[in-house]
């Protein structure tokens, strides 16, 4: 069966032109409750010409700038070595001057689970250095989500989808977790600085404009975005 493209575009047309690139990359390796999350990333695909892609906000096609969809990033057999993979695959891009953080290029990675986000962070915390900025205060991780991910170890070991944000502090320390209502009291004891800082649905909805600022106020010039659908 051939892969679904976004809004059924083309495959790989004017992919190093398009500014936004998809990539699908159906992991759930680590996935402790419910497995089928790995058919996440192609269940979207499929249904995403059924949106209008004309935005009713900006009154602007949300194809105008181009949109690719790349080839999946097929899952390995252990947690390390997905990471590793997610990693070097990501990492190959940049090292042809054709990565996926470079001037021009946004890009949106469809999982899977959360444990695909760390090995991204790093990437883009590598460009950074790259393109000659300080590693670690410049690239920023916004969190939306319901649980904090920040135990050491879990299913899966250390790079389990419930140790996603332990790592990514190895990477980074902007992190800004919004939306979290659930957390281990090993989180709590280990990272009380981190779960003390959450923006929770409670102080959302006592004062919104607030708590936007906070997040804003937090955040970095270069941001990356994660979000788990459980924070909804």
């Amino acid at each position: 069966m051939l892969q679904s493209t976004f809004f059924n575009l083309p495959p790989e047309s004017n992919r190093d032109d398009a500014a936004f690139w998809i990539v699908p990359v159906p992991y759930e390796g680590t996935v402790c409750f419910m497995k089928g999350t790995a058919n996440a990333p192609a269940a979207i695909l499929k249904v995403s010409d059924q949106m209008e892609d004309f935005d009713e906000e900006t009154h602007a096609s949300v194809l105008q700038h181009g949109i690719a969809t790349l080839p999946p990033i097929p899952p390995a057999d252990t947690p390390e070595e997905e990471f590793q993979r997610i990693y070097e695959t990501v990492k190959g891009r940049k090292e042809h001057n054709n990565n996926f953080f470079g001037k021009g290029h946004f890009p949106i990675f469809l999982g899977g689970e959360h444990s695909i986000t760390p090995p991204i962070v790093k990437v883009a915390d590598d460009c950074l250095r790259h393109f000659g900025h300080q590693t670690g205060n410049n690239v920023s991780v916004l969190q939306f989500d319901a649980h904090a991910d920040l135990r050491d170890f879990f299913t899966g070991g250390k790079y389990s989808h419930a140790s996603a944000m332990r790592r990514v502090l190895e990477y980074t320390p902007n992190l800004v977790q919004v939306g979290i209502r659930s957390y281990s009291a090993e989180e709590y004891e280990e990272c009380p600085d981190r779960i003390n800082a959450v923006i929770t649905p409670q102080q959302i909805r006592a004062d919104l404009n607030g708590s936007v600022k906070r997040i804003i106020d937090r955040l970095r010039h270069f941001v990356y975005i994660t979000i788990d659908i459980d924070a909804f």
